[in-house]
């Protein structure tokens, strides 16, 4: 849920023209915000390969 509220307020700041004067902010250009959420996507997806590749040696380990 506290996911959802930060990214609700994030693009209420970003997009909405009121919230845009309140705090001198600018929508961010569309290709632009593609690359953010793929470059966001790709990290996701890298510290859980990550965690995954670490809880299986833990377990490889546990088990000798």
């Amino acid at each position: 849920m506290a996911v959802v509220a930060v990214t609700a307020a994030q693009f209420a700041i970003t997009y909405l023209p009121a919230l845009q004067t309140v705090f001198a902010t600018e929508a961010v250009p569309f290709l632009d915000g593609i690359l953010i959420f793929a470059i966001g996507v790709a990290l996701f997806a890298i510290v859980e390969t990550e965690k995954q590749i670490r809880v299986a040696i833990r377990r490889k380990l546990n088990t000798h």
